[in-house]
Formats: structure tokens, C-alpha cells, sequence
């Protein structure tokens, strides 16, 4: 029972999350690149979040990127924020503010490192 509670209050603050983004999005009339692409992230990774999850628990060298993906996925919120206000101007080769060098090293740190743990026998 108390890991049905957690999940439901996980769920809960995530669709929170996304309904704010959703809601300042759908507010501003000048939408920027930066703003749709921030936008497409928001909605996209969840659902490839559910996606991997729905057939059992996959491999390590799976699970740590789509996990890494939860971290960009909850600062994209507050950068999609900012982009709406005005405040972040658009920078070429970033990806939701983050330097797009520095995602893919990080999924590529989190897929050896899944994969390593999986062949130890870790995970």
C-alpha cells in the first residue's frame, strides 16, 4: 500500500509539472523555437518513459539514460519558464539550456555505467 502511495504522489507532482509548463506555454502568443522544442521535450520524455517501463524492467544500460532523462526533464520545466519570459536568449547548441555536448556525454556516462553494472551482475 505505501508504494501505491508514493507512486501516486510521484505521478501527482510530475503531472503538476507538466500542466504548469503546458500552462505558460499555451499563455505566451510568441513562441519561440527554443520554447517548441523545450515543449516537445516536456511531453516526449514521459511518454518514452512509459514506453521503456511497459514491457518489465529493461536492462541497466536502458534504465540509467531514460533515468538521466528525468533530471533534464525537470529542469527543462524552469527552462521553458525563462524562455518564456524573455530571459534566456536562444544560444546555438544547447538543448533545453543544457550544452548538447554535455547531454550526450552524461547518456553516455549512463549507458556505460548501466552496462557495466549489468555485467558485473549489479543490477
Amino acid at each position: 500500500m505505501r508504494g501505491v502511495i508514493i507512486t501516486a504522489l510521484l505521478t501527482l507532482i510530475f503531472l503538476f509539472w507538466l500542466a504548469g509548463g503546458l500552462y505558460g506555454f499555451l499563455k505566451t502568443k510568441n513562441k519561440s523555437p527554443e520554447a517548441k522544442r523545450t515543449v516537445a521535450y516536456i511531453l516526449g520524455y514521459p511518454l518514452l518513459a512509459v514506453y521503456v517501463a511497459s514491457d518489465g524492467l529493461p536492462p541497466a544500460a536502458i534504465v540509467f539514460p531514460v533515468g538521466l532523462g528525468g533530471v533534464f526533464w525537470l529542469l527543462a520545466g524552469m527552462h521553458l519558464q525563462k524562455v518564456l519570459e524573455g530571459e534566456y536568449p536562444p544560444t546555438p547548441g544547447t538543448f533545453i539550456g543544457l550544452s548538447i555536448k554535455y547531454c550526450l556525454g552524461g547518456v553516455l556516462g549512463a549507458f556505460l555505467l548501466g552496462a557495466l553494472l549489468q555485467y558485473a551482475g549489479l543490477f
